[in-house]
């Protein structure tokens, strides 16, 4: 397995010169890593389409990490490009129907709700389709994250120290759950895709099912394929989420963000707002968000 060092080499690096603070890496991400915007390049005519007028209308909701790509050479086939490049998420070109399954879908807002409940880790399993093969990970996968929620624990925290204040949000605690996802759910199409990665070429191709912690604002911090994650992997990466944010710089640090619907700010504030009266209650999840359950 390649560890989350060798992802991000520059990392190591940047945890020893930065200045450290207590909060754990899931939720300083969650508190301050605003989610990196996607793009749709596409060219003027496109944009006019019923096509392009719907994903205008998708890049003007301010929860949408989306917007226009500025690439004036844009082809009359829109495609959505990962954050921060020209690479294409699909080589697939948009389709008006590809826009109603875009920035959200069952899987990505079980995401949301979890981690806002105060998870900190949803791992996602992408199934292969073999049943046998997807059933024995997931639950080795499931096995393992019990038991890290039963012995890992929160660093301790300073309430004195300024660099080391949480933002508004779930209260502080261990939590991680597995979200089973089909290869071939059409709603799913893009989420499969995001989890797997800009470098996932190999793990959408494989016959193995595939897993990815995410973390934050829907931040993916890596993904492996089952072969690859042995339970001295899952227990690095997931300690690895739990343990002091000594890197506060989001480029430094492995991963890429997922494209959600997700109002971040306003959905944390409302929590604080809950917590400061007293009345905040965490609703238990539902029979299908429980860990190990396909999304709905």
């Amino acid at each position: 397995m390649k560890t989350i060092y060798q992802l991000a080499g520059v990392f190591l690096l940047a945890a020893t010169t930065a200045q450290s603070c207590t909060i754990p890496v899931f939720r300083y991400a969650l508190d301050r890593w605003r989610a990196d915007f996607f793009a749709i390049a596409a060219d003027e005519a496109w944009k006019k389409s019923e096509a392009g007028r719907k994903g205008g209308a998708l890049i003007e909701k301010s929860s949408v990490n989306l917007l226009w790509s500025e690439d004036e050479e844009a082809g009359p086939e829109a495609q959505l490009l990962w954050a921060g490049t020209t690479a294409p998420v699909t080589p697939a070109a948009l389709t008006g129907k590809d826009l109603e399954v875009l920035a959200t879908s069952p899987a990505r807002d079980t995401i949301a709700k979890r981690i806002l409940a105060g998870e900190s880790a949803v791992w996602v399993l992408v199934e292969s389709g073999d049943k046998e093969r997807d059933a024995a990970f997931a639950k080795r996968l499931r096995k393992r994250l019990q038991y890290l929620e039963s012995v890992a624990a929160i660093p301790p925290q300073d309430p004195d120290d300024p660099a080391s204040q949480l933002g508004p949000g779930p209260d502080l605690k261990v939590g991680f759950s597995m979200l089973r996802v089909k290869r071939n759910d059409p709603r799913e199409r893009f989420t499969v895709r995001m989890i797997a990665g800009p470098l996932g070429k190999e793990l959408l191709q494989g016959k193995e099912p595939f897993a990815a912690p995410v973390f934050g604002r829907g931040r993916v911090l890596g993904a492996w394929k089952a072969d690859d994650l042995d339970d001295a992997g899952i227990d690095e990466v997931s300690l690895f989420l739990l343990g002091a944010c000594s890197c506060r710089v989001k480029t430094l640090n492995p991963g890429w963000d997922l494209l959600m619907d997700v109002d971040w700010d306003a959905k944390l504030m409302e929590q604080g707002f809950a917590s400061d009266r007293g009345d905040r209650e965490t609703p238990p999840a539902p029979p299908a968000e429980k860990p190990g359950e396909e999304a709905p």
